[in-house]
């Protein structure tokens, strides 16, 4: 079993489809069991996504 802890930039990273980065965000969380990251994460996500 794989946990591991993403920072927003992960999840930034993968929503948008980031041409340097996107495919190993993608592989990270795909190969990740659980996935713990900090309940800042979803605001900063919404802050960077505006």
């Amino acid at each position: 079993m794989v946990k591991r802890y993403f920072d927003v930039n992960v999840f930034v990273y993968f929503l948008t489809e980031s041409p340097s980065f996107s495919a190993k965000a993608r592989k990270w969380i795909e190969e990740t069991d659980e996935i713990y990251t900090a309940e800042i994460t979803y605001y900063q996500r919404c802050i960077t996504m505006v």
